[in-house]
């Protein structure tokens, strides 16, 4: 079996359990990483295969592929008690041989053991019965700022779906003007530039314009660059997976029109 990632599919609790998953585990908000470990170097490398991160380690003869999150790129990573920590959840390969076929149940039991070779930044995920899912939806993931839940089954291998339930965070904001889409969506919308509820624009990273370019349909896209005036000053409904202290969401998309009383 070759896998460059597992497959996964969103739901809440309650499905997950129809499902048959046994575990539950928090989703740690960071960079998802593969973690392949060689001729005493560490090489992180993201969901695109790209090595973003490199270190090395004592053990020149320890071999092993890891999966984690690695504490970078996003706010939450940058708290005082996750900056520069990886967190691990599975392991993949460990020295010659594959662990895709094998029970997710035997691969958590290696990552524990792969523990004692690496530095100290290196935590494992725990793993609980799915019957704390609702109190750590309540008590972690809502107050917390974990990114949601990951729910398993402790006898599947690598090529079985992966369930999670991701927290959603809603927000609204005024449309300040409209940038052109492009390839497919030229001569149509492709993104808004946005301000908070009261109009006051909003800036993101580089204290460039705030835009949202995702969530709008193709009719909508049509509509809107066609009839700018008017939607300039309207003002929608986003969704995204977090707030930052900026006002502004994580992987935001439109979803629906404030209604006017």
């Amino acid at each position: 079996m070759q896998l460059d990632r597992q497959p996964y599919k969103d739901c809440d609790i309650a499905a997950a359990r129809s499902f048959g998953c046994d575990i539950v585990q928090l989703k740690y908000d960071g960079w998802w990483s593969r973690i392949e470990i060689a001729s005493g170097y560490i090489r992180f490398y993201s969901r695109t295969n790209r090595l973003f991160r490199e270190v090395p380690i004592v053990d020149q003869d320890f071999r092993c592929t890891l999966i984690g999150e690695h504490m970078q790129g996003t706010q939450w990573s940058q708290l005082p008690e996750h900056l520069g920590r990886t967190y691990i959840f599975d392991c993949w390969q460990w020295a010659d041989q594959s662990l895709l076929d094998v029970p997710y149940r035997d691969r958590y039991r290696i990552v524990r053991a792969a523990l004692r070779y690496l530095p100290s930044t290196f935590t494992i995920v725990p793993c609980y019965p799915i019957a704390h899912g609702d109190s750590m939806w309540s008590n972690e993931v809502t107050t917390s700022g974990f990114e949601g839940l990951v729910f398993r089954r402790g006898s599947d291998d690598v090529s079985m779906t992966l369930y999670r339930h991701k927290l959603a965070v809603t927000a609204t904001y005024s449309i300040l003007g409209f940038v052109e889409g492009v390839g497919k969506f030229s001569t149509t919308l492709g993104s808004v530039l946005i301000g908070d509820d009261n109009g006051r624009p909003l800036f993101g990273e580089n204290n460039e314009p705030a835009t949202i370019g995702g969530g709008f349909s193709d009719d909508q896209r049509r509509e809107i660059w066609d009839n700018q005036p008017l939607y300039l000053g309207r003002k929608f409904h986003a969704e995204g997976r977090k707030r930052f202290t900026s006002g502004l969401l994580r992987h935001p998309n439109f979803i629906s029109w404030e209604t006017t009383t």
